[in-house]
């Protein structure tokens, strides 16, 4: 439970990722890919996990896998950017899970790109979802 920044060697990431500096990410930079396949992962303990992301008007979407179960995709466009936006995945059992996501070729119909941010986790979440932010 915790706190990982882009860099944890909890995280463990496949392929094309790069590190960008940004003061106005979380632990002052990110992780980024654009290239389809490419995945991070992690293993943690708990019920609930925020990622922070940003958003960006070349962001893309990655597909959700939690314990090997499809949770859909993530979006990470917004028309300007957006830093250390949350997205919160409640509701699990309290046990160890694995999240992995997963860099598609999909992307919201306005996007220019891609791309794929990971600023940092939370563990537990922080925030309670209203229903309509849960669906």
């Amino acid at each position: 439970n915790g706190l990982y920044q882009e860099d944890s060697p909890a995280l463990v990431t496949t392929g094309a990722w790069a590190y960008n500096k940004d003061p106005q990410a979380a632990g002052g930079g990110y992780q980024v890919s654009s290239t389809m396949g490419d995945t991070l992962a992690l293993i943690f303990k708990g019920d609930s996990i925020v990622l922070y992301r940003t958003l960006s008007p070349d962001g893309g979407w990655a597909k959700v896998l939690i314990d090997g179960v499809d949770y859909g995709y993530l979006d990470f466009y917004f028309f300007t950017p957006r830093w250390q936006a949350p997205a919160i995945i409640s509701g699990l059992t309290n046990a160890v899970h694995t999240i992995q996501f997963i860099v598609s070729n999909l992307a919201n119909v306005n996007s220019a790109g891609y791309k794929v941010t990971f600023d940092a986790f939370v563990i537990p979440s922080l925030f309670t979802p209203s229903q309509v932010q849960q669906q």
